[in-house]
């Protein structure tokens, strides 16, 4: 196994995102959704990324990437479209022990990003390591069909019952 399934909690955690195109954008509608606090350093961001600027959602420091940008990251997402600033990031991240995800270069992860089904608070993640985020992604389409969305429904109702039935 190559790497360490893992669902973490990063919620208010400090979160950096170097670049600022269509890659970019996913990944801070994930961290978004996960709470986090998101840093994005580009000389220019799209404009779905613009629009969670200018509703306080994020920080926003238009120019270029510095070391310093990494300093008391929680997780860094290397984003731009040159590959050389993507693995100078991925190398400082790593030197640090920080976890990094460097866009289309899994070698350079310390982590990837799987597919996720959302049937909150149920989540299906499937991931192929990075070798073939296609197939993955496939897979969790096919998922979709066999896990209905009463789902997370369901598993709210069971959360209420949680604490009374271990009393038993």
């Amino acid at each position: 196994m190559k790497h360490f399934p893992i669902f973490v909690s990063i919620k208010n955690k400090n979160c950096v995102v170097i670049g600022g195109g269509p890659v970019a954008s996913r990944k801070i509608g994930s961290l978004l959704d996960a709470g986090a606090q998101i840093t994005v350093i580009s000389p220019k961001i799209t404009e779905e990324i613009q629009q969670h600027v200018s509703d306080g959602f994020i920080t926003f420091q238009a120019r270029e990437y510095t070391e310093t940008d990494l300093d008391g990251a929680f997780l860094v997402f290397a984003a731009t479209d040159n590959r050389e600033v993507n693995s100078s990031i991925a190398a400082l991240a790593t030197s640090r022990d920080q976890l990094v995800n460097v866009a289309d270069e899994p070698d350079e992860c310390t982590f990837v990003l799987p597919s996720v089904l959302d049937r909150s608070p149920v989540l299906v993640a499937v991931s192929t390591g990075g070798a073939s985020p296609v197939l993955a992604r496939q897979l969790r389409i096919h998922l979709e069909t066999l896990i209905p969305s009463a789902c997370g429904r369901l598993a709210g109702i069971t959360e209420e019952y949680r604490e009374r039935v271990k009393h038993f």
